[in-house]
């Protein structure tokens, strides 16, 4: 039997072709809308968007359930971090006693309660109300400047701090980055202090240029003062102690114009300081052994801002290797144990000694200052080792000797 012309085969398919095509659609439409339906009834935790997309055909799809199950545990997240930002909403309500204390371009400084670098908050309010939240935190700084802070921005330090309102007003202003709060209300001023309020000077560093006496800070500071009384009485020629590095104070100090850091901005370097070992060789009397290298004092009353003419032990450690302020230091902090101070009339010694020839070596981390020929010192005790209640204590504000 002959086969149908060809022209025949294509006028007879298209209209089987289109019966099978409809049937097709058909089947898959209601086997479609079957399985749809059967899933909605099966997911009763889904949110209604999750509902509107099984409706729509989306079950269908590769890794649909995938996105629906974590579609439900993002709603069931949400319901449970629901109580926690209502928390915080009260919790910012109810901390209007550090909103109210805030203090722009102010660094302050204090034991650390909980680091900035892990606790990031978006604003200032934020960070004064988890303060609120810690029973030790009466003091926070938050970086609040995007510009200003780079990779600092956000974080939130919460810290503890004996008596802020003297720091308050040495720093204010002198920060370019941070914001810092204060708890409570500043107390009344207290009485201005006097040169007669004072103790008396304990001992003194003898150098070529003159005689530089010294208070020592013994209520505060009571190990440094201890080895600072024991090496004068033990050495009093103090052989080995000497003033090996002299960092002037540069030009531009503490000047807004500069960045505020302490690498190439307004702190340096040079880094304001005459630096050197207090502890001598060998005791001048063969009976006196040499007293023990004095440790860190604990105490955060022992760690006040620097300010010119104050002495402390170098690297934020203990001694015996220590400095002498030649400007205020803000960039420190409450980082070094401060035990002295000189007397403020014998300071142009020190500015006189700073006037030897100095020069720039390489100490890795820095390019340090230092005399071209180390400047040995002797110390000498002036009167007996204080009793309690008469040891010196750091000033609130400038030297006792002012």
């Amino acid at each position: 039997m002959a086969a149908p012309p060809r022209s025949a085969r294509r006028a007879d398919y298209p209209a089987g072709r289109s019966a099978l095509k409809t049937l097709v659609v058909a089947a898959f439409s209601v086997g479609l809308f079957s399985l749809a339906t059967l899933m909605v009834t099966m997911a009763p935790a889904m949110d209604s968007r999750s509902r509107r997309r099984l409706a729509h055909g989306d079950a269908a799809t590769p890794g649909a359930r995938d996105r629906h199950e974590s579609a439900a545990r993002g709603a069931r997240a949400d319901e449970a971090a629901r109580p926690a930002a209502e928390a915080e909403a009260a919790d910012l309500a109810a901390a209007p006693r550090c909103r109210a204390q805030l203090f722009a371009e102010t660094e302050l400084g204090g034991d650390v309660v909980r680091w900035g670098a892990d606790h990031l908050t978006d604003s200032a309010a934020e960070c004064c109300a988890a303060c609120a939240r810690e029973a030790r935190c009466n003091v926070f700084v938050h970086c609040s400047s995007a510009v200003a802070c780079g990779e600092l921005h956000r974080q939130c330090w919460l810290k503890q701090l004996d008596d802020a309102w003297p720091e308050v007003d040495a720093l204010r202003g002198k920060s370019s980055r941070w914001t810092s709060g204060v708890a409570g209300e500043r107390p009344p001023p207290a009485a201005p202090r006097s040169a007669a309020d004072g103790p008396p000077p304990e001992v003194a560093l003898v150098t070529e240029a003159g005689e530089v006496r010294i208070r020592l800070f013994a209520d505060a500071a009571p190990l440094a003062a201890a080895f600072i009384r024991a090496v004068a009485h033990a050495a009093p020629s103090c052989d080995g102690c000497r003033f090996y590095r002299a960092e002037p104070v540069p030009a531009g100090w503490g000047s807004r114009a500069l960045p505020d850091t302490w690498s190439g901005g307004r702190w340096g370097p040079p880094y304001a300081l005459m630096q050197g070992s207090f502890m001598p060789s060998r005791p001048d009397e063969p009976s006196l052994p040499l007293p023990a290298k004095p440790p860190a004092e604990p105490s955060q009353r022992a760690r006040p801002l620097i300010r010119r003419g104050m002495l402390a032990w170098a690297g934020g450690g203990g001694g015996p290797d220590g400095f002498i302020a030649l400007a205020e230091h803000p960039e420190w902090g409450h980082g070094h144990t401060v035990w002295g101070e000189v007397v403020a009339e014998d300071m142009i010694v020190v500015d006189t000694l700073m006037a030897r020839p100095i020069r720039t070596e390489d100490w890795g981390s820095i390019m340090a200052s230092v005399f071209v020929t180390p400047l040995p010192f002797r110390l000498r005790a002036l009167r007996p080792a204080a009793r309690n209640g008469e040891a010196g204590t750091p000033p609130a504000g400038g030297l006792a000797g002012d």
